[in-house]
């Protein structure tokens, strides 16, 4: 054997030792393939399941079964034009729209009436009612307008839509420290043919008002309850609504003030 080729013998155990001579430093295909990628392979943020780091409708926005993609027409509500959104809202359920506020109203007024800090200051009934948008587990949530729709003030509406059940959900504030006297308590809504929405206040003092009825209108409308004696300083004002597949209903720019 010559020396040259006693050299070529050396390298090319050499290189077997390491490894080199018949395989790649990195396993393309597994990188590629994107399936049950724990680390997060090209399934990641393309709508794998949670296990495959994809997206997940509960802390996303996102549909069950999209993985966090933008919804459909049959998984958002409805926008004040009247089409069905579906987009996710650019809020994401912002402010812990997960579930209803742990408080009540601040002394005196209405806490977040335009609905612009998530749902903060507004309670649920029933609590797990109120979450994120584009899931089926929630009937109200927190969006942004979508497509050429509009809220009424502000960036953010509460609105309410579930494609897939029936929902009966009370949306309200207890308000404390008020002067004794009468008031007013109004709110702006557009809706569809949801089954039964109204105004209310309760627990006031003093008799109840009437419920005012939410009409069915695809602009913007102007809804109050007047009349509310308060006597003790304390007041329940909300609304209710109750509605299945298609229906929807949009709220916003709320306001709780003397007079009326």
């Amino acid at each position: 054997m010559t020396e040259s080729s006693s050299s070529s013998l050396i390298f090319a155990v050499f290189l077997a030792a390491l490894g080199l001579g018949s395989c790649s430093l990195q396993n393309f295909d597994a990188l590629g393939s994107g399936v049950n990628n724990a680390t997060g392979g090209l399934d990641q943020g393309a709508g794998g399941s949670p296990s495959d780091g994809g997206g997940n409708a509960a802390t996303q926005g996102g549909t069950a079964d999209t993985g966090g993609a933008v919804g459909t027409s049959s998984t958002g509500g409805r926008s004040a034009s009247s089409s069905r959104t579906g987009g996710t809202s650019s809020v994401g359920g912002a402010s812990s729209t997960g579930g209803a506020s742990s408080a009540g109203g601040a002394s005196g007024k209405l806490v977040n009436p335009s609905f612009e800090s998530g749902s903060n200051g507004w309670m649920s009934d029933p609590s797990s009612e109120l979450g994120f948008p584009n899931s089926s587990l929630y009937s109200a949530f927190v969006q942004g307008p979508i497509g050429t729709a509009t809220v009424h003030q502000g960036n953010y509406q509460l609105s309410f839509y579930n494609s897939t059940r029936t929902y009966q959900v009370k949306i309200y504030q207890v308000i404390t420290g008020i002067s004794d006297g009468q008031y007013t308590f109004s709110g702006w809504f557009t809706r569809g043919t949801v089954t039964t929405a109204y105004l209310y206040a309760t627990g006031c003092g003093g008799t109840d008002p009437a419920h005012s009825a939410i009409p069915l209108s695809d602009i913007w409308t102007a809804v109050s309850v007047t009349g509310i004696a308060v006597a003790g300083g304390h007041c329940e004002v909300g609304f209710y609504v109750e509605g299945s597949g298609p229906d929807w209903l949009n709220a916003d720019d709320f306001a709780f003030a003397a007079g009326g």
